[in-house]
């Protein structure tokens, strides 16, 4: 870090001073480094450091451009001086005031930070660490800056897009649908006028998974349609219930050698009533104002951490990723055939057939 042929500006010595002392809470942040004040030059061990460093190398090279720390003036850095800089603020600041700073400091590290994500060492237990940002409680957004980097301009395609694709789905699942559960839910999608949007929504999805339903894990285990909708979906009565029901399927999918996934959470009395929305992956907790907002982060996580998705639910994971964003890993008939089939009812509608 403290190359002497280099200018180190004072906000980047108090970065590292804070460091310190968050890592060892008993020291004291002005021990390291006290800025320029009241004409004082700056002082501490971070900076006596510097300097003698700087003037051991001025006597090896004495040809050498040295300069002066800048106490305040625009500084020139290298690529790695950049980064080093960024990843040191988004690692030491929690002042929540300075959330835009954040994001723009996560947008200038997106390409250094993406590298990690993609290596298949780095687990995402060890991203969440590295990068602790991400289990802020906007953290989100966050996420959607990573996924614009990596699929550019596809970051509002669900949002924009799920009420079209509503009223493309319904006639399919009003054809398709047989089992006795599903088409009760169908009915309430058609019948119950006072039905929220969120609970639309909600329902919506959960008849997905009667028509991509979930195929057998392994020779002992076939999951039901219910069992892909309430892998994909948590539904608990209160917050209260969210950690215990987490930990239970947790223990459940551990027995089975199964992993937990990112998991949606709603919270309501019932399907009708739903009032709050989570996302739980590992660390994170992210809180939103709809279901629909909770569906398209969730997908989002799942490919910026470079996550497999569930076996038990992937193959509707699998169809709103290509559906929605035009991510497609693999062929698979039955998602193949359901996105041919939207298309057919798009243009049926596109005509008035």
């Amino acid at each position: 870090m403290f190359l002497a042929h280099k200018k180190i500006s004072s906000e980047i010595f108090e970065i590292y001073a804070k460091l310190i002392t968050d890592l060892f809470p008993s020291e004291i942040q002005t021990t390291y480094y006290t800025p320029r004040r009241n004409k004082k030059n700056p002082s501490g061990k971070l900076y006596d450091r510097y300097n003698n460093i700087k003037h051991i190398t001025k006597r090896l090279k004495p040809t050498q451009d040295n300069e002066d720390v800048d106490n305040g003036t625009t500084n020139v850095y290298n690529v790695e001086d950049e980064i080093e800089y960024y990843t040191a603020f988004l690692l030491s600041n929690s002042d929540p005031d300075l959330w835009d700073k954040v994001k723009d400091y996560w947008q200038r590290t997106a390409n250094y930070r993406l590298k990690l994500l993609r290596s298949p060492e780095n687990s995402l237990n060890t991203i969440l660490k590295e990068w602790p940002k991400y289990n802020d409680s906007k953290g989100y957004e966050l996420i959607n800056i990573d996924f614009d980097n990596i699929y550019k301009g596809k970051g509002s395609l669900l949002l924009d897009n799920f009420n079209n694709f509503v009223k493309l789905i319904l006639p399919i699942y009003s054809r398709d649908i047989r089992d006795k559960l599903n088409k009760e839910h169908l009915e309430q999608l058609q019948k119950n006028t006072e039905l929220s949007k969120d609970s639309r929504d909600y329902l919506i999805i959960l008849l997905l998974h009667a028509i991509l339903q979930p195929r057998r894990i392994n020779r002992t285990h076939k999951p039901t349609i219910l069992d892909s909708q309430d892998d994909f979906v948590l539904h608990v009565k209160t917050i209260n219930d969210v950690l215990p029901k987490i930990e239970a399927a947790r223990a459940n999918y551990r027995d089975k050698k199964i992993k937990l996934q990112p998991r949606i959470v709603v919270v309501g009395v019932d399907k009708n009533k739903l009032e709050d929305f989570y996302v739980y992956s590992d660390s994170i907790r992210y809180k939103f104002n709809s279901f629909i907002e909770c569906l398209d982060i969730t997908i989002k996580l799942i490919h910026v951490f470079n996550l497999e998705f569930s076996q038990i639910s992937r193959l509707v994971w699998l169809f709103l990723s290509r559906y929605f964003f035009g991510i497609s890993d693999e062929s698979i008939t039955v998602v193949d055939s359901l996105v041919g089939q939207l298309n057919i009812e798009k243009m049926l509608l596109i005509f008035k057939i």
